[in-house]
Order: structure tokens, then sequence, then C-alpha cells
């Protein structure tokens, strides 16, 4: 879901005649009369389980109900069949429905296997001819991907029951030709935090509070974001059902956007730019499934459905969007008003008037949840219908597709991509190993070599990973290893720059900072001969040698250039075990160890725990005669660190908390009423800001003023208050109300204070600019006022090795940057803070992938600051340095600033 903007003036326009009385009946009273359906019996109907129908006003499923729902069922069907397929951040089963006939789902197994020989491409297409014949094209369907969009979570329920239930001709015809891979809910978690917390204040003086968290543990909104990084649970499970499991044909994410108006849905086709990775013939369904769709649309004369809006197909990354690259036809509609409370709405002439891509429009009135639950019914049904209709074919193009792929890499350089595991070849191996494992996770051949081979004049050892170009999936691994190159797109000839859908570029080896070698070459009988693929889904590196025992006074050195040497140190730090970093460069043996490099004194309980730690985390450790300690040797102790957490969530330090989770580094959470308090430095020693807290409190009575992150609860400028248009509560409950007030004088008092008596302060992207006023930084922001412009590109920028801060870095690194700072650095004048900037942009064009426009106006400026305040710091990102858990090579900027630390 994408909100559409609006000008303030329509948007006041709209909220006035959205409370103006009804000109025509409900949308669903609009449609055709329908013949009486025929019914099994046998099947419960949702309403006899759940005492209401979901899309009723005021009623929202959780998912518990929903999984009971569906167990309900399947014991009384042998048209579906129910697969519990994983686990969600938060322990919740996973569950996926399966429907077809009583003769398809007899043979399922078989059906499986043929979708695979399709998607895989290798046969011959003779062969593929006759398994399209026999097989049953695959479609994948879901909901609840975003928790607040309620009404897909409500709708698979209905959908459900009338796949297996209803013997209509068209519903025979529907599990006769096809497979429905039906997910009641992607995100399990968050159906039910959003639909508990509607039932437990609906009615009450709470009623359009919004949900306090996140509704994903730790990407809420994000989790759509995350399908080629693939670091949450839901959506690896996911990944393993269509890429290693049943290979659907069609996939349909369904979501809302309450944004949008006077339009009811949005329906492809999608509008520019395409991603030229994706395979034409993917276009070319999807066009076909939205005009299908359109027309099942106007039969059951359900208006406002328009196409060619917002959504484009150049970003990957989205449940429909990264299976474009994969041969299949993603689809995704956005259903207006995301709600079980009912809203009118009135038009005026003008949105009337029909377009070549909005021919019918709405007229207006009272608009039910069970409206939006019936336009993505008959979406789901428009799509059903053609999949049904057009099986064999559809199987046969998810067949060519693969083939061409094949063809291009045979015959098109770049034919693979060769990428080194050993040092220094790789700066960091084992980063490269998570980046083949997410590969090789998503569908791609990943392979290793089993011994040595030579690509042009450079020979690799045993245990190089290779992916070759000549596979089925080619375009997710061209998206994935060549940088993108947005289209210049503007609102008129000197217009303003249209943003992309998400982001601009990507590329995955770059943000992970992996080396990565085209094959230029078509590669020979005997490379490809030396190639194997790893025995698990899991890509590791060879667990280490065992650990050689340092002499007494000795040492184990861990290498500063891995990420997951912090990981290390933090279960050190966590048992007892003393670790300390250089400060500066030393040889030993022949052998340099850079600046920052981890130093354990040797001790038989040290020897044990790296011994374990080290096999466990594939991590290289080394023992030396020299003692750890010394001049010039830092000290580190466990970190205490708190993220800052808005009342609602904030995506960003949701991905920060995962980072940091992910690396053993141990958090806190940090609210307004935490920050209101003062005496942070007694429990924590950094605290990293991801947003900055608003500093008003909420006034008392009546709506408020924005506070905090829950402005669209009570901002007049929304389009209906609470998280659920719901009405704006009549008060707020003692144990709410405090994490709605901002910090106030005494937060901000709080924040210096914290800096003053030692204690880190870490600001990212959207917190820059406030720490920076807050602080009285000796930096001036120069994008402002000009026409710099960068929506979610990859930069390269320029770090000193030498510096605390940059410690484990080559001297260029790449970092993701979306509408970002840059900073002019003053002078320091008397009683200054001491500081400077650790990361700079270059002196020419730092875009690697993505769009830039005006780039010479951060050319030379500083990326990230820090400076000494009283006996603390602070340090700014002028970008995302944790965004969404994919820039691996700029995480160690963010981890070095974390630890306490004590010099000797």
């Amino acid at each position: 879901m994408r909100l559409r903007s609006v000008s303030s003036a329509a948007l006041t326009a709209f909220l006035f005649l959205s409370v103006c009385a009804a000109i025509v009946p409900p949308a669903v009273a609009q449609g055709a009369p329908q013949a009486a359906p025929i019914i099994d019996a046998k099947v419960t109907t949702p309403h006899e389980y759940l005492g209401f129908t979901p899309g009723d006003d005021y009623k929202l499923a959780n998912y518990k109900q929903s999984y009971a729902y569906f167990h309900k069922i399947a014991g009384q069907t042998r048209r579906m069949r129910l697969f519990n397929v994983g686990k969600t951040a938060m322990g919740e089963d996973m569950m996926v429905a399966i429907i077809s006939s009583e003769a398809n789902m007899a043979r399922l197994d078989r059906l499986k296997a043929i979708a695979h020989d399709l998607a895989d491409g290798k046969i011959t297409e003779a062969s593929a001819r006759l398994l399209a014949h026999e097989g049953r094209v695959m479609v994948w369907i879901d909901g609840g991907m975003h928790a607040t969009e309620v009404g897909s979570a409500q709708h698979t329920i209905n959908l459900g029951y009338d796949l297996i239930a209803r013997d209509d001709p068209k519903f025979q015809a529907i599990r006769d030709k096809s497979v429905v891979i039906l997910v009641p809910s992607i995100n399990p978690d968050g159906q039910t935090l959003v639909a508990d917390w509607f039932s437990k204040n609906y009615g009450t003086p709470q009623e359009g509070t919004p949900l306090p968290v996140l509704y994903q543990k730790y990407a809420g909104h994000d989790n759509n974001r995350d399908w080629y990084m693939l670091n949450l649970p839901e959506t690896r499970v996911m990944t393993h059902l269509l890429y290693d499991e049943w290979f659907p044909q069609i996939v349909y994410n369904h979501h809302q956007a309450p944004g949008m108006y006077p339009e009811r849905m949005f329906v492809p086709p999608y509008d520019d730019p395409m991603n030229p990775n994706i395979p034409p013939l993917v276009m070319r369904g999807i066009n076909a499934v939205g005009t299908a769709m359109h027309t099942r649309f106007e039969e059951e004369n359900k208006s406002g459905i328009i196409s060619l809006d917002t959504y484009s197909t150049w970003w990957n990354g989205g449940m429909r969007t990264t299976p474009f690259f994969h041969n299949i036809i993603g689809i995704l509609t956005e259903v207006a008003h995301a709600s079980p409370y009912p809203a009118t709405y009135k038009t005026s002439p003008a949105q009337q008037e029909p377009t070549a891509w909005y021919p019918n429009p709405y007229k207006g009135g009272v608009w039910h949840f069970a409206d939006t639950v019936a336009y993505m019914n008959t979406g789901s049904m428009g799509l059903l219908d053609w999949a049904a209709a057009n099986a064999e074919s559809i199987q046969m193009d998810r067949w060519r597709m693969a083939q061409t792929a094949i063809q291009k890499g045979t015959n098109e350089a770049p034919y693979g991509f060769i990428f080194p595991l050993d040092a220094p070849r790789q700066h960091d191996p084992n980063t490269a190993a998570v980046f083949l494992e997410r590969m090789r996770l998503s569908g791609l051949e990943v392979r290793l070599a089993d011994k040595t081979f030579t690509e042009g004049t450079t020979t690799y050892p045993a245990g190089t990973a290779v992916i070759l170009a000549a596979q089925a999936n080619r375009p997710q691994l061209m998206d994935m290893v060549l940088p993108q190159n947005h289209p210049m797109r503007r609102q008129g000839p000197n217009g303003p720059p249209i943003p992309p859908y998400d982001i601009a570029g990507w590329t995955l080896t770059l943000q992970m900072g992996v080396t990565t070698i085209p094959m230029t070459v078509k590669p020979t009988a005997e490379i490809v001969g030396a190639l194997r693929a790893p025995e698990t889904k899991e890509i590791s590196l060879p667990r280490p040698a065992s650990l050689a025992a340092a002499p007494a006074g000795g040492s184990y050195l861990l290498p500063t250039e891995r990420n997951i040497t912090f990981r290390a140190v933090n279960r050190l730090l966590a048992t007892g075990v003393p670790v300390r970093r250089w400060s500066a460069p030393q040889t030993i043996n022949g052998t340099r160890w850079a600046s920052g490099t981890f130093a354990v004194p040797a001790t038989d309980a040290s020897r044990k725990a790296l011994a374990s730690i080290a096999a466990d985390l594939r991590l290289p450790v080394t023992a030396i005669p020299n003692a750890a300690g010394g001049a010039g040797s830092i000290a580190l102790h466990p970190a205490r660190v708190g993220t800052y957490d808005p009342y609602g969530g904030n995506i960003t330090q949701g991905w920060t908390q995962y980072v940091l989770e992910n690396f053993d580094f141990p958090q806190v959470l940090i609210t307004n009423p935490d920050l209101r308090a003062g005496d942070l430095n007694r429990k924590l020693d950094t605290l990293v800001l991801s947003v900055f807290p608003n500093v008003r409190t909420r006034p008392t009575g009546g709506r408020t003023a924005t506070v905090g992150k829950a402005p669209t609860a009570y901002d007049e400028g929304a389009m209906g208050p609470g998280f659920l248009g719901g009405p704006t509560p009549r008060s707020l409950a003692p144990d709410v109300q405090p994490r709605y007030e901002g910090i106030g004088e005494a937060g901000q008092e709080s924040l210096r204070r914290f800096v003053e008596n030692g204690g880190t302060l870490i600001a990212l992207d959207d917190a820059a600019d406030a720490v920076v006023n807050l602080f009285h930084l000796p930096v001036r922001e120069v994008t402002n006022g000009t026409k710099f412009y960068s929506p979610g590109s990859i930069f390269r920028v320029m770090v000193d090795p030498e510096n605390q801060l940059c410690w484990g870095l080559p001297p260029d690194i790449n970092i993701f940057f979306d509408k970002g700072n840059a900073w002019e650095t003053t002078s320091a004048s008397a009683g200054a803070p001491v500081g400077g900037s650790f990361a700079i942009y270059p002196d020419k064009n730092p875009l690697l992938s993505g769009w830039i426009i005006e780039d010479q106006v951060i050319r030379n400026r500083a990326a990230a600051v820090s400076y000494r305040v009283g006996k603390g710091k602070v340090v700014v990102f002028g970008f995302d340095v944790t965004f969404r858990g994919q820039p691996y090579m700029g995480f160690p900027l963010f981890f070095n600033a974390l630890y306490p630390t004590q010099e000797q």
C-alpha cells in the first residue's frame, strides 16, 4: 500500500464531502443480481463459526479465529488441505490452504512436480506441452500483509469458504483447472494485534487510538519491503513456498489504500517505469489479468476502478514485484478505505468524468466494510476465472520465460558471477556467505567449486562460489548484482521529478560490500564440471581449524574486517571474557593487523569460549605470543544500548532493533516517559534515535496536536481519526496517555544531560536535523534550497580506516541514501564541541545505483559527523545506516559507535 499525495485544499474538501449525506446506495447494492449459488451444506459458513460474516461493520476476525476456522472446514471437505509452514517473528504458526478439486488433491505431489519442471525450464518444448496439458495452473492469493489494511485477511476467510463450498459451474471450473494456494494471512502477528486492539477499545473512551506498536515485530509496513533480502521469518517461509515448493505461475497480493479517493480500487496495468530485467511475458500476463479483472468489475457494476496510477514495475522487493523476476505474473490491487467503520462520500461533477483508465467513475455514497471485502472478492474471482480459462497457456509461458532466461545466460555476457570466499580477495567473507545464502533461498542456483579452477588469467581456490547466468531465475540474479539506472522522469518538461515507487536503486552486492567478478567469457566445461550444488540452502564458510593454544601471556586475535566478529565479541563480553581493541595497526610474524583488531587475553576459559564461538560463526581466530593489552589498546565493555520507540512504533527503529539483535547487541526500548524521567545514564551507555521525539505535549480534552508518532490518530487533516478510521478518542486511559505526550523541555534537557554526563547519542537519518539543532553542532546542511534529489539510492563515501568509528572498513564504502543529509562542517569556535566528519561524499558523482540530480551539491561534503559534548559524544548519520537490515558494508560505522570504552 502507498498513500497518494493530495493537496491540502483537496483534502479539506474531501473531509467536508465525506461527512455529507449519501447520494447513492452502497457499492455492493449496485451489483447485478446473481443466481442463487449451489452450496455444500456440510461446510460451516464463516458466520456460523465466527458469529458474523467477515466484512460486517465493526467486526474483525483475528488470526487465531481465522486459523481455527480453516482447521474446522478442512475437516469437512476433500477439496482443501492445510499445511503449517513455519513460525512468525512472535512464534505464531503460519498456515497455507491448498484448494482444488478432489481429483487434483489426490495427485497433488504430481502437480507440484509438474509446476517445478515447467518453472525450471530445462525440459524440451514437447515435454513442456505434455506437462502443461497434464498439470494445473498454480494461483497464489494472500491477505493480511499490512495488518491495518484490515479487509484482505477478512476476505481470505470468505474466499476459502466459497472455493470449497460452492458448486456453481464457475467454481467447479476453477477447482478443475487450477490449484489455489491461499495464504489467509502473511502477517498473523499483525492481524491479531490490530484486530484485538480494535475489539478491546471499540465502544470505550480509547476507541480510535492507534496501535501502540509496529504490526510486525521489526518491520511494520516494511514487511512488504523484504522480499529479496529475506531478513524476516515470515518472508522466508513464504519465499520457500513460492520458489522451492509450489512454483505458482500467478501471485495476487491484496492491499488497501486508505487515502485513495474518489477511486475505489487500483487494478493493473501498472504505471511506468518498467524494470528492464522483467520478462516481457510477465508484463503481458499482468495486463491480461488486469483486463479480465476490469471486465469482471463492470459485469458486476462495481465502479471506481483505476489503472496506470502510482504503482510501477521498477522496484524489486515487494510481495508482488520480486515474483516478476522469477517469471511469475505478480498482481497488486489496492482497495480504498481500510476500516470496519462505514464512511459517507460525495463526489463532484469533475470527479465523475470518465477517462481511458478510469472509465466508470465512482459516484459516491455510503461505503461499508462489506464493500471493501466484496471488491477484493471480485478481484480474486476475476483472476481465478481468467487463470482457469487459460490454464495451459499460462503454464507454457512460465516454461518459455525460463527457457529464454537460460538461453540468454548461455549466449550473453555476463555468463555468471564469481564470488571469492577467501580473504583478502573478499573483504568480508562471512557477509558474502550471507548474500549467497539469501540468493539460494530466493530460488537461484548457487554453486561451490570442489577444486581449483581458472577463469581468464585468475585461478580461484576450491570453495569459491559461482552463480551461472544460464538459469531460469536469471532476471533476479541480474537485478541483485548489476546496478540500477532509474530513468529521469519529471512532472512536465521543467517540473519536479516524479518519485519512484519505493526506491530507485538497491543492488544487493553493493549494499553488502560483496566482491563480485563478472564472467565475461563463456565458462568452459572444466569450470562447469568443477562446480557442485551445496547440500543445504544455507551457504556457510568452512569451519575453522581447531584453535591452537596461545602461549602464556599471549592473545587471540579476531579480524576487525568481518561484521560477524561483532557478534562474537558480544557473546564473549556477555560471558565475562575480556576483549580489547588495538587503536593502531601492528605487524606480528610478518602479518599486518589493522587498527580496531579485537584481542582476547589467552586463558583456558577464553580459549574454550572462543573455540565454540568461532566454530559456530565460522570465524577465523589467530593465536599470538603477544599480550592483548598494552599501550594504545582499548578495553571494551558490554554495550547498554537503547533505541527510541515512539508510541505507534517507528520502522527505522524496528529495523535498527533487528540489526542489533542479529549481531547480539543487547538493547532496550526507550519511550517518551523514559526521556521525560531523565537519569538515562543509569541504564544506558548509548541511545539511538531514528526519529526525533516530538516536544509538544497533548492538550487536555478534544483533539490533540501532533504528538510523538501518532499524528494520524488526531490530526484534523487525516482521512479519518484512528488507525482504522474510527472516531476520535473521547479521552485516554492513564496507562496510555503518557506515551502519547511529547517529551517537552524536560525530555530535551534529559537528552543533553545524558550526553554531557558521558553517554553517546546516535541520530539516524530522520533524526539528524533535530539533533544537530538541539546540540548546536557546527555544521550546515547544503541541500536546502537546491535542486539536489536522490530517492533511495546507493552512494560511495570515503572514510578513514584509522578513525575509531571507521575501524574495519576499506577507504571507500557503499551506503544507502534516501533523501538524506550532507553537511558543510564549520570551523570550531572557542568552546565549541570537538569533532568533525568521519564519512565524506567523494569529489565526483557518488551514485553507484539508483538516481541522483544535481550531485555536485554534495561533493566533498560530510555524510556523517561526530562531536564531543561534555564527557559524551553525538554521532549523526545523514543516511539510514541500518536500512531494512540490508547495507551490511556500512554496519561497522554504527557498531563501532555503540561500545563504551575505557582507554589504557
